[in-house]
């Protein structure tokens, strides 16, 4: 599942060229709950600060992603800083 974000450094400005890294979590049911997938990523972001990352990819800190019960309820992506 590919994800796209567009990055910016803390005073607003675009993060143009840079590599950066990158945290994806999945959730069920809420986005306060404890993950049921974590990953990270590496990427480079382009001339317009665009990052795209395979969701399912990346270098896998807790859970499975093929293991993720997708008919089971609603599933959040969140990407904190």
């Amino acid at each position: 599942m590919s994800y796209q974000a567009v990055v910016r450094s803390s005073s607003g400005q675009l993060a143009t060229n840079h590599t950066v890294g990158m945290r994806i979590n999945i959730l069920q049911g809420s986005v306060t709950v404890t993950p049921v997938y974590v990953e990270i990523h590496t990427a480079a972001a382009n001339s317009n600060g665009l990052v795209t990352v395979e969701t399912g990819g990346g270098t896998v800190i807790s859970g499975t992603f093929e293991r993720i019960n997708w008919p089971a309820g609603t599933y959040f992506i969140k990407s904190p800083l």
